[in-house]
């Protein structure tokens, strides 16, 4: 499944996996496909792709599956007045699809805030405050900083700031059910929440986020 225009995709030079920069699809034409000139997220410079460079695409599709695939570059140039670089177009076989319908989890520390309530209507209770242990697309896991008496099939409000490149955290709230109770390696109880209504922005971004977090680790060889 190639992107589609307008699509945002994530590029890296095979030689340099530490660098890695974001993009969009311009155009999809029989002679390859037209890229904006792709942004280094490590130093906000403009990526150096040269003719003949070997790059790794990856984008996420609506449904939050991820692709992925190697292109050769075929050069730099003006595209509808953009600066842009066009590359060839894989052969279909050539896309791998790297997760499929199940959200990837990964392990982060976010500071989370906390509601039990009835679903659609909040009830007066405190506020709890605690710290995620993973986060996906579809919930995440949390640990309260104090005790609390959470139970499967609570249903819970949840908000915290998903970390990003730009100086401006992005702020995500959804509301969900508890799950799971499951203690981590240092005996501490986390709780596990599956997102049942969040906006397909505030999904898409922790999907982006998730698979950015994948990327690098990947990069660094160390999943």
């Amino acid at each position: 499944m190639l992107p589609n225009v307008g699509q945002n995709v994530q590029i890296h030079k095979n030689d340099d996996l530490d660098n890695i920069g974001e993009s969009r699809v311009l155009d999809l034409r029989s002679e390859g496909i037209y890229l904006d000139l792709p942004l280094s997220k490590k130093d906000r410079r403009w990526l150096n792709l040269l003719a003949d460079d070997f790059i790794a695409v990856s984008y996420v599709a609506s449904d939050g599956a991820v692709f992925h695939f190697n292109a050769k570059v075929k050069g730099s140039l003006v595209f509808d007045n953009l600066p842009s670089v066009l590359i060839e177009i894989p052969p279909e076989d050539a896309i791998t699809r790297i997760q499929r319908r199940s959200f990837v989890r990964i392990e982060i520390g976010i500071q989370v805030s906390i509601l039990h309530f009835q679903l659609g209507e909040v009830n007066q209770l405190q506020t709890v405050y605690g710290m995620t242990y993973d986060l996906s697309g579809g919930g995440l896991s949390f640990r309260p900083t104090r005790a609390m008496d959470f139970k499967i099939g609570d249903h819970v409000a949840v908000k915290f700031n998903l970390p990003s490149d730009s100086s401006k955290d992005l702020p995500i709230s959804a509301e969900g059910t508890i799950v799971r109770e499951k203690y981590d390696e240092y005996n501490r109880l986390n709780f596990g929440v599956n997102f049942e209504r969040i906006s397909p922005s505030g999904q898409q971004r922790i999907i982006q986020f998730v698979f950015k977090k994948q990327i690098e680790l990947r990069s660094k060889g160390l999943r």
